[in-house]
């Protein structure tokens, strides 16, 4: 039975219920200092230019706040260039199909084609380029690409953003350019070098579908830039590049002391196809130069948060997948650094090696690496099949603050590997601390007859902390005290390693063991966080540690049926594809593009139920799950599915990387409710629960992007009800349970005076973080809410449901209205959702209901959470002004 812990505000809350605080001998990274805001604004006037008309002369005319409309399906062929404007309004070329694309926030691609219009390059030349001092263009909804099918000769770049001939001072850089939902793609057959040159200035990439960039012979990418100051926002996109799929720098900037800054880099999926692998089954038949998927030779004050990286394999160069390499390329910039990146919650995945690090420049003069932070990623099948060395880190030339905590390493080479290229140079401040990884040959190997573990480590990584590690099959000689060391990787703890869950099973021995009270290796909760979260975290001074995740569920079976007999699936509304019973094939539409699709007639209408279905064979890509909305052109709309490519299936819920599986023709899946909580299982067994809260109706939904893909056998057990009407959720603020609404009692107030159920902050620092105090009482079941009223606007102050909670931290309340000035924010966890205007006295509620959090104010719902809600909750609240104040707290449900 769940006990509710006891409320001790103040510091001592970090301790009680976050684990102790870590102890980092490394200073920390500074975060970007500017986050790009891309929300798209409607514009004013436009103009239409229809197919075969004049693109350049409409952009020339343009001013700013207009918008040019091009015509969804037709091609503008040539080499256009954006000209210099005056004023500061936007200028939009869009598709006159934008409203029937994809919604802001949600990733495009080739399927969505047919509503782009198409810009085309003839020639080798760039189908965009800028004029020096270029600004504010926004492309939203268009596709860009060229004709360019040969090797003969190279595409250098698709779009190119600097003032031609290059950049050479600040007041020559194109700034403020944004590419929203577009599709920017080469030829399968062309030396394409590149989809966007980012040599500018507040540029971003968002939602967008970049592929086909390969060259042979010479370095290719997605994006790159080397001469551009930056801030750049490169956020929920597809990135396909040989050689680098993303590079900052790699060439001298022409702009003295340059240095790419304050770049957001999230929710990306970065990816080299198979069919170049020159050695592999797939292979097309062109040897593209493959590198890296994504590197780093100038750039600082980066964040790369919540990305998947995927394929990449010893080639033109020896297989590392991420490089954090200073490189002053031709002699000429001996400013050039890498510092200041925060890789967090990530996945690196099939790749020959993991991590690789340079202090310094060892061919020219370059500043040190310094502050790195790679914490709470998992990098899996590291080695191996993918030709590479299988290390997990190597560090060429010291460097300083590196901390490499709370990761999760499936890898087949040495843990670190310590080198140097023409004299040893130690990395000082260095952090080894709460990894799961595998000893292996080596362990940690010093390279130039350094020798082995504690010799290569103190003569490599003198002073470095190097704690709480689980070192798989190796030995405590080799390592300084308080390390782990698990005799094989089935003896960690993981729920399901064959499956690739690497999330610990509750009770293994390493379950809370971390120098920070938390798991040791990835906290999967927060990477799932990360990876669907809609706008960037706060800056951060220091890596806080996060509230420590429940304990893992063991392996168990599947959910039981629900409360009806199974029914086969009849599917309808059919879109390129033949129904055979309960089966699904794809027979028409794009070989390759999400074009096809179906949905179940019958629903589950409320409670528990599930669906279950084969993929019948490996290979073609499909996704299938239960959802309450739905397009065949976009798997994203699935809620809780299940992706299938290859031999592996993926949790996709509403497009979002969850957790994988391998499988076999013949294997069933099943996705089920069962008391508000979705969980995924394949022949009986579970391998992922959901953090997020269904809403009903659900239908079984499959899009399929390969012809031949099936979706075999489908049933759906539960409350399912006769054909489906798809109907829209309606959101209210229901009062839970019945229970009568009681009033707050506050438990240890800190910095504020109670009165009754009102809160009012009387103490402490005006604007921090120090004061509030949370209810005695709790929501323990499915249903149930709290009210209380706003008071005056202007104060700042968050106020919420939480299961966990810190007076000095805003963010611990998981289910929050953040009040300030007047404007009301839902918070969840810290993140932004959404916000309203409110006034003195307006009321707001947080209402559970069925394990589905909705927001209210004065009666009337305004956001409904994708977020599942915990079984206990507390209200708390934090004030950080003084005098401001939260009143009439009242709370109803399973008190």
């Amino acid at each position: 039975m769940f006990k509710w812990p006891q409320f001790v505000l103040g510091p001592a809350v970090a301790l009680t219920l976050l684990g102790a605080a870590p102890t980092f001998s490394a200073q920390a990274p500074e975060r970007p200092r500017v986050f790009l805001d891309t929300t798209y604004a409607a514009p004013g006037r436009q103009t239409s230019v229809p197919a075969g008309g004049d693109l350049q002369s409409a952009l020339n005319s343009a001013q700013p706040g207009d918008a040019i409309v091009l015509q969804a399906g037709a091609s503008y062929t040539g080499n256009f260039t954006l000209p210099v404007t005056s004023g500061s309004g936007w200028i939009y070329i869009q598709s006159s199909a934008l409203s029937s694309l994809p919604a802001a926030g949600t990733r495009v691609g080739p399927g969505q084609a047919s509503l782009m219009p198409k810009i085309v390059s003839p020639n080798t030349a760039p189908a965009i380029s800028t004029a020096a001092g270029a600004h504010h263009f926004r492309f939203v909804g268009v596709e860009i690409t060229t004709t360019w099918a040969s090797t003969s000769a190279t595409n250098y770049g698709l779009v190119a953003l600097e003032a031609p001939g290059g950049n050479t001072s600040l007041a020559q850089v194109p700034t403020d350019i944004v590419f929203d939902r577009c599709y920017i793609h080469g030829t399968p057959t062309g030396n394409i070098r590149r989809g966007i040159l980012m040599n500018s200035a507040r540029t971003a990439v968002v939602d967008s579908y970049l592929s086909d960039h390969h060259e042979v012979g010479a370095d290719s990418q997605a994006i790159a830039g080397w001469n551009g100051p930056g801030p750049f926002k490169i956020v929920n996109n597809y990135l396909e590049g040989a050689g680098e799929n993303v590079l900052f720098g790699g060439a001298d900037p022409g702009i003295s002391n340059l240095v790419p800054s304050d770049i957001e880099f999230r929710k990306n999926y970065l990816v080299k196809p198979l069919s170049w692998r020159a050695d592999g089954s797939s292979y097309a038949g062109i040897h593209w130069s493959v590198k890296n998927i994504f590197e780093l030779k100038n750039a600082q004050r980066i964040l790369v948060d919540g990305n998947l990286f995927e394929n990449n394999w010893t080639d033109a160069q020896n297989g590392y997948g991420i490089l954090f390499t200073p490189r002053n390329q031709d002699g000429t910039s001996p400013w050039v650094a890498v510092r200041d990146v925060t890789f967090t919650n990530n996945i690196v995945r099939h790749s020959g090696a993991a991590l690789n690090m340079m202090g310094t420049d060892y061919i020219h003069p370059s500043q040190q690496t310094q502050r790195i932070l790679v914490q709470n990623n998992l990098f899996d099948d590291i080695g191996g099949a993918w030709n590479g060395t299988g290390v997990f880190l190597q560090d060429m030339d010291g460097g300083t603050d590196i901390v490499i905590d709370h990761n999760t390493v499936l890898q087949t080479g040495n843990m670190i590997t310590a080198t140097y290229a023409t004299s040893l140079h130690s990395a000082t401040s260095f952090v080894f601390t709460n990894n799961i990884l595998s000893y292996n040959l080596y362990g940690v190997f010093g390279d130039y007859g350094v020798g082995l573990g504690m010799q290569a480590i103190n003569a490599y990584l003198p002073g470095a902390s190097f704690a709480r590690n689980a070192i798989v099959g190796g030995l405590a000689s080799n390592f300084p005290a308080d390390n782990y060391y698990p005799s094989a990787l089935s003896a960690v703890g993981f729920i399901d390693l064959a499956g690739r869950n690497y999330a610990l099973a509750a009770g293994t021995p390493y379950v809370r063991a971390g120098t920070d009270g938390k798991d040791v290796g990835v906290d999967f909760t927060a990477m799932a966080t990360a990876m669907a979260a809609s706008s960037a975290p706060a800056a951060s001074p220091s890596p806080a540690p996060a509230p420590a995740p429940a304990p893992a569920p063991a392996l168990s079976p599947a959910p039981a049926p629900g409360n009806a007999a199974a029914q086969n699936v009849t599917w309808t509304n059919l879109v390129n594809v033949t129904a055979n019973g309960n089966s699904v094939t794809k027979t028409g539409g794009c070989d390759g593009c999400y074009d096809a699709g179906a949905i179940s007639q019958q629903t589950i209408t409320a409670g528990d139920g599930y669906a279950q279905f084969s993929p019948s064979v490996t290979g073609p890509l499909r996704a299938t799950g239960l959802t309450q909305s739905f397009a065949s052109s976009n798997p994203g709309t699935i809620a809780f599915g299940i992706r299938f490519q290859g031999a592996t299936a993926e949790v996709r819920e509403g497009g979002a990387y969850r957790t994988d599986t391998s499988f076999v023709a013949g294997d069933v899946f099943r996705v089920a409710v069962q008391s508000g909580v979705v969980r995924y299982s394949k022949n009986g067994t579970v391998f992922y629960t959901s953090q997020a809260a269904p809403a009903y109706p659900l239908v079984l939904a499959a899009a399929l992007a390969n012809r031949n893909g099936v979706v075999a056998g489908a049933v759906i057990g539960g409350s399912a009800a006769g054909p489906s009407a798809s109907p829209s959720p309606t959101p209210g603020s229901g009062s839970g349970s019945g229970s009568a609404p009681a009033s707050i009692t506050w438990s240890n107030p800190v910095n504020v005076t109670a009165a009754g159920n009102s809160l009012t902050k009387t103490a402490g620092c005006d604007g921090c973080n120090d004061a509030g105090a949370a209810s005695q009482q709790q929501i323990s079941g499915a249903n149930g809410y709290a009210q209380f009223t706003a008071g005056a606007t202007g104060p700042l102050r968050v106020a919420g449901l939480t299961s966990g909670f810190s007076v000095t931290n805003p963010a611990t309340i998981a289910f929050g209205i953040r009040l300030q000035g007047n404007i009301a924010e839902v918070r969840e966890g810290g993140v932004y959702r959404r916000d309203v205007t409110f006034a003195a006295g307006d009321v707001f509620r947080i209402s559970v209901q069925a394990g589905v959090v909705t927001y209210s104010k004065n009666g009337t719902v305004f956001y409904t959470s994708s977020q599942a809600s915990s079984s206990a909750m507390a209200f708390g609240v934090v004030i950080a002004n003084v005098s401001g104040a939260i009143g009439s707290a009242v709370l109803a449900g399973g008190l």
